[in-house]
């Protein structure tokens, strides 16, 4: 049986989650969308982008009329979750994931203990190395909130690339 994914919680609002989640609340879905910023916050909710994307602010506009977007400064409870933080690099040129931990921890206590399934969970990611953060941050969660996830294997994330590294989409 498929399971359609009705509400999205994106967690963090800048150059991309900003737009994806007034992609996804223009194509029907239900969006949170979340950021630690109260600027953004009431930003967004007043269907107000605060930074030039083209046709963002239609987007948006429209989004939060129809009320298939709204803004929090916490996740709540989701079908699936985007992460769209920044990942700067370190002094050594690996990613500090520590934006990538503080999202993770925050969408843990949104997971229901009673959920029927496993939240999806996608790391929006760049052109660095980071094989192993959707693992990384798939087991994070499950430490953080025991019981909300059936159990680690099942808990589902992929690593989306920007498209500038080969392949597009990695499965973990």
């Amino acid at each position: 049986m498929d399971y359609p994914i009705r509400t999205v919680c994106v967690v963090g609002l800048g150059y991309i989650g900003l737009p994806t989640a007034a992609t996804l609340a223009s194509r029907g879905v239900e969006v949170i969308g979340v950021d630690t910023n109260p600027h953004v916050v009431d930003a967004v909710n007043a269907g107000q982008p605060y930074f030039s994307e083209p046709d963002l602010d239609m987007l948006l506009r429209a989004a939060t009329t129809l009320g298939k977007l709204r803004a929090a400064s916490r996740p709540e409870p989701a079908d699936a979750f985007v992460i769209a933080v920044p990942t700067p690099f370190n002094t050594d040129r690996s990613p500090n994931l520590e934006y990538i931990d503080a999202a993770a921890d925050a969408i843990a206590p949104s997971l229901a203990s009673g959920q029927r399934r496993d939240p999806r969970i996608d790391v929006a990611g760049g052109c660095h190395r980071t094989a192993g953060r959707s693992a990384r941050t798939c087991g994070r969660i499950c430490r953080c909130r025991r019981g909300a996830v059936r159990n680690r294997s099942t808990c589902m994330s992929r690593i989306a690339r920007n498209g500038c590294c080969p392949g597009a989409w990695s499965a973990s």
